[in-house]
């Protein structure tokens, strides 16, 4: 079936669509990638079925030939074709580069790549892994992370109160590859005091040979960096946070959003139970294994979000209760959440609130902090919505 992306009621002008989107084809030219869809700050982008479509295309995947419909993305020919990888390292978006692919010879991202007649598209073998991988970022020097923040484009989870939805849902922005991006980062510390990198999102494991090499980097360029990875941990499994510590990475901070499956989904906005299922599966045992595999090493933190429309203090302390057990060495911070994207005209969290909830958590025995208002940086409104600087390159 043919899509394309409209424009519906409720739209604000923001601009987001225009900005920071990378759309490759608008209007009658589009191909129903939806990668605008998602970063609409009043769900006014959607994706409905044309009512006349084009004759099919035929076009070759790593080396066989396929009629597919056309008016498509390579990712979903990928998918109708059995060819797709695994959705979960997906931000569909734009940003994070995980589905680049070779089209006629070229690294491109396969959720914006229209499959045209006779395109020769590559997803595995010699060719692809000779390409540098590349990923979307922005560079915010003394900018919450102390010394430097690298945020990454491109998540996997679509959360209504996304705190950063200009940079998560983003991709009109410059790619960078590992040794591109560590350059970068390298001579942004070393102005500020060499002293610490921490690299956030969107979900900076979702483009896992990005990241491992971007580390690697980093480290060999600045030996003296603390590097810490803050992550929701959805991806990130013990062999995957292996090849993070060897490559260099010195703290750990997972964001686990909730401890029941409903409170997830709630969260996230991940609709499929069974993909949610995984994805909070794996993010609790990411914080389990790295206290237990890498105590002394590592410096691990745990993030517990909190808003009363999203989860009950009965779970918070829940989740204390589960955190606890796995030893003193743990910092627990409970995260408020402020009104933001789609849920920026909710009522701030009373302080009332967050003390009890704050108190339900620490009663457990964690070493808990709470993170809340001039501690975080303020969401952008989408009525500032505005192209990225260039400025850093």
């Amino acid at each position: 079936m043919a899509w394309k992306a409209i424009r519906s009621k409720g739209c604000i002008d923001c601009g987001f669509c225009s900005y920071l989107v990378d759309c490759p084809g608008r209007d009658e030219q589009c191909f129903g990638c939806g990668n605008c869809v998602r970063g609409c700050p009043t769900d006014a982008r959607q994706l409905i079925s044309r009512e006349t479509a084009k004759a099919d295309v035929t076009l070759r995947v790593d080396g066989r030939t396929y009629t597919v419909p056309a008016q498509a993305s390579v990712a979903e020919v990928l998918r109708l074709t059995g060819k797709s990888r695994d959705v979960a390292f997906e931000c569909s978006t734009g940003g994070c580069w995980a589905c680049g692919i070779l089209a006629d010879g070229k690294l491109l991202r396969g959720c914006c790549t229209e499959a045209t007649e006779g395109l020769e598209v590559v997803t595995e073998g010699e060719a692809l892994a000779k390409q540098e991988p590349r990923r979307v970022l922005s560079f915010f020097p003394g900018h919450f992370h102390a010394d430097m923040s690298v945020f990454t484009h491109g998540c996997n989870y679509g959360c209504d109160f996304c705190h950063n939805w200009n940079l998560t849902f983003s991709s009109a922005e410059r790619s960078l590859t590992p040794a591109e991006a560590a350059a970068t980062t390298a001579r942004l510390t070393e102005r500020a005091g060499n002293r610490r990198t921490g690299i956030s999102g969107g979900e900076p494991t979702l483009n896992r040979r990005w990241l491992v090499e971007y580390i690697g980097n980093l480290r060999a360029a600045s030996p003296q960096v603390q590097i810490q990875l803050d992550t929701n941990g959805s991806v990130l499994t013990p062999d995957y946070l292996d090849e993070l510590c060897e490559a260099g990475i010195g703290d750990l901070s997972v964001d686990l959003k909730g401890l029941d499956l409903g409170t997830f989904q709630r969260i996230t906005g991940v609709g499929d139970p069974l993909l949610a299922g995984r994805f909070l599966e794996t993010s609790w045992r990411a914080v389990e294994y790295a206290v237990g595999r890498y105590s002394g090493k590592l410096n691990v933190a745990a993030a517990i979000p909190y808003h009363p429309l999203l989860i009950e203090k009965d779970e918070v302390r829940r989740m204390g209760i589960r955190l606890a057990a796995l030893g003193p060495n743990l910092d627990v911070n409970l995260m408020v959440y402020q009104p933001a994207f789609r849920r920026r005209f909710v009522e701030p969290v009373a302080e009332e609130d967050i003390a009890e909830a704050f108190e339900a958590l620490e009663s457990t025995g964690v070493r808990a902090w709470c993170q809340e208002g001039d501690d975080i940086p303020p969401p952008v409104p989408p009525e500032e919505c505005a192209p990225l600087s260039d400025e850093l390159f």
